[in-house]
């Protein structure tokens, strides 16, 4: 009798206790035993010996796993239970002063600890909020990457949250970080991004963290504060050169002025930092990259197809960096008559003195059937010239023993030339990226596609002179046993860039064109895309390409919200084109700030383009354009030089596709709305891998970026 009434009283006690108070369970809360003046944080009673709180209610719900109650607000009083505990959802205890207790609604964090209640975001600066302990992650192996040389990241998943640890540190007193910004981006350009910025003056020792968007502007972006911040502050660290945070975010907040973090593939980002104690340009200060915080990056391989010695590319003799501010730079590279198979490529210059200024490349692969083009590739192939659209070449200007080898000098872009590079093989942004073709597809060099022609967007805003030299850039694969495909290019819309002249002065412009299914019903049979690479210019603003099968609602096959010619995206796809279907393509231009009378169309920069560059198998060697040509209708085939290749149709046909009007963040008012249904694209799987040669997951480019398209004959 004794011993039953003893274990009726034990589990009755227990019972009482709840599950947040035994001490075994306090162990697992981080920091649970170190609120001041409180020894049971789940209880209603802090001292224990209550019913439970909804703190210690959630800690049961919750499996008594720390990781799924961390971002709840379980007392909500506008503090994540990580706030007030100061600690990550892995655990990791980011601090031990400025804790409150999760389940005590009256209980806060002091004002002192520079965090923001859920929901608010016009944040005054605040008192020196708590440090973070040593042990913070600062680099939380394998999640670490380091974008500029003064700032890294590290960041832990759980299932609905990701935790960020950014640190900026200058190394020198005088330029000490005040403030540091992370974004979520769509193709590496500012415009459209998802911002939060941690601010720290050091005048007067005080911290604020702010949420932006950033809205469509022509030349100026400016970030706009959300209506409510989603980013919790969790402990910031300041060192005399250094400025360090500890954040954590919903991975999708379903606020409309956010961006979500991608749980498949790789999410888009941007980063800065600056010395100002707000906010405030950058200047070069800045990357941006594509990191898969969920998964990891596949590792690149050699495709056990390559017989052939990789071909190394770059400029030779190298080229010096010059005052001017952006230039293009190429050079040409002759690779003989042997056919064989481009089916991988990867650049080589990330890490070397000239990779910060290399803004991204193009490689080109061009005919030689034309010996008088063939002569002049030779000449191109003898050093680096500039190339930069609207201005003179001044190194043909300078060069008497160039100018004599060529009769007649090529235009700023050098047209003449570029008419006979077919195929883009490679794009890429900043940074180490990596391209695999398919297993069975490559793009054929050789007999057709002698030389290789490199363009080089080289970025120098700081105008470092002579001092920094480009040299190799890029190793490319290739396979003496031919693939089964050869992969060509399909370019929709306004192919011949022969679209109407566009009024200035104007906020958004629409340019619209058709590849009609009488076109594409004279496709030998089905072709499949595996990459889509839409292409404007600087007035453009927004673009899509739709798919629309006979009786069937369109699809959106590529779109891009917030277009900048910087940052050109090219999307892995897998999209099967069947005789009869349609491509649409929209295009969207801002004028507002060009002085002209007038923006007319054609092959210069400063001249407008509305394209999408489709890469695809099997090769259809007679059809390369199919859409816009002017005060003809559609051009449907080859280059417009015969009466077949022109079908005398109305343009554009309509595609049924409605909503698509201002866009998201397109307007301060715009920003809080959600994307249509019917501007999202269909999910497809990703035939191409792109990647990072580096065993981290981020890689440090604009974005992985392939581009494979066949360049304008004119």
């Amino acid at each position: 009798m004794l011993k039953y009434t003893t274990t009726v009283c034990i589990l009755f006690a227990l019972l009482i206790q709840g599950t947040a108070g035994i001490p075994a369970y306090a162990n697992l809360i981080p920091n649970g035993k170190k609120v001041p003046g409180v020894t049971a944080v789940g209880h209603v009673n802090p001292n224990g010996g209550s019913s439970r709180n909804k703190f210690g209610q959630d800690w049961s719900l919750g499996n008594r796993d720390w990781g799924n109650i961390c971002n709840l607000d379980s007392d909500e009083d506008g503090f994540t239970n990580a706030q007030e505990l100061g600690s990550a959802c892995n655990g990791t205890i980011l601090r031990t002063t400025g804790l409150s207790n999760p389940g005590d609604k009256s209980s806060v964090p002091p004002p002192s600890s520079g965090e923001t209640p859920k929901g608010e975001n016009k944040q005054p600066l605040t008192k020196s909020p708590p440090p973070c302990l040593p042990s913070a992650p600062w680099k939380y192996p394998p999640h670490y990457m380091t974008i500029l040389p003064e700032y890294g990241f590290s960041w832990f998943t759980n299932k609905t949250h990701l935790t960020l640890a950014l640190t900026v540190d200058s190394g020198a007193a005088e330029t000490a970080p005040q403030w540091l910004g992370f974004g979520i981006s769509e193709s590496g350009s500012m415009v459209g991004s998802d911002l939060v910025t941690v601010e720290y003056d050091r005048a007067i020792k005080k911290i604020r963290v702010r949420d932006h968007y950033v809205p469509w502007a022509k030349d100026w972006y400016q970030p706009v504060e959300d209506d409510t911040i989603d980013w919790q502050l969790l402990c910031q660290s300041v060192g005399p050169t250094s400025l360090r945070a500890v954040l954590v975010r919903a991975i999708d907040t379903g606020d409309a002025q956010d961006r979500p973090f991608l749980t498949e593939g790789s999410t888009p980002i941007i980063v800065a930092w600056g010395t100002g104690s707000t906010l405030s340009y950058h200047g070069a200060r800045r990357s941006s990259t594509a990191c898969a915080f969920f998964g990891q990056e596949p590792i690149f391989e050699i495709p056990a197809d390559v017989s052939d010695v990789p071909i190394m590319l770059g400029f030779q003799p190298p080229f010096k960096l010059t005052s001017t501010v952006t230039q293009y730079v190429c050079q040409a590279y002759d690779q003989g008559t042997k056919d064989r198979h481009v089916v991988a490529a990867a650049q080589v210059y990330h890490g070397t003195p000239g990779a910060p200024f290399i803004h991204h490349m193009l490689l080109h692969a061009c005919g030689s059937d034309d010996s008088y083009i063939r002569d002049k590739l030779k000449v191109y192939t003898e050093k680096p010239y500039p190339c930069q659209a609207g201005t003179k070449n001044p190194t043909y200007e300078s060069d008497p023993v160039l100018k004599a080898k060529i009769v007649d000098a090529p235009d700023a872009e050098g047209i003449s030339v570029n008419s006979r590079c077919e195929t883009l093989i490679l794009g890429t942004a900043e940074g180490t990226a990596y391209v695999i073709f398919p297993p069975e597809v490559g793009i054929l060099i050789g007999t057709k596609n002698r030389f290789l022609i490199l363009e080089v967007h080289v970025d120098n805003p700081t105008q470092i002179k002579d001092t920094i030299a480009i040299t190799d850039l890029i190793t490319i694969y290739t396979a003496s046993k031919l693939r089964k495909y050869n992969a060509g290019t399909l370019i929709v819309g306004d192919p011949v860039a022969q679209m109407l002249p566009m009024k200035t002065g104007e906020e958004e412009i629409l340019r619209h064109a058709t590849c009609p299914g009488s076109c594409t019903s004279l496709f030998a049979g089905p072709i499949t895309v595996f990459s889509s690479l839409l292409h404007m210019h600087k007035a453009g603003k927004r673009i899509v390409t739709t798919l629309k099968r006979p009786n069937e609602k369109a699809s959106i096959l590529d779109l891009r919200e917030f277009y900048h010619f910087g940052y050109q995206l090219t999307v892995p796809t897998l999209r099967t084109i069947y005789p009869g279907d349609q491509l649409n393509t929209r295009c969207y231009y801002d004028t507002t700030k060009d002085s002209r009378k007038e923006v007319v169309f054609g092959q210069h920069s400063d001249q407008e383009m509305c394209m999408d560059f489709l890469l695809y198998y099997p090769y259809e060697s007679a059809f390369k354009y199919c859409g816009f040509v002017s005060g003809l209708g559609t051009l449907c085939g080859g280059a417009p030089r015969n009466k077949t290749d022109i079908q005398f149709m109305v343009q554009p046909v309509d595609d049924g596709l409605v909503g698509f009007g201002k866009s998201p963040f397109g307007e301060a008012t715009a920003g809080k709305q959600k994307v249509p249904a019917v501007w999202q694209s269909e999910p497809d799987p990703i035939v191409v891998r792109s990647g990072t040669m580096k065993t981290s997951q981020c890689l440090p480019v604009s974005l992985m970026i392939l581009v494979a398209a066949v360049f304008i004959l004119l």
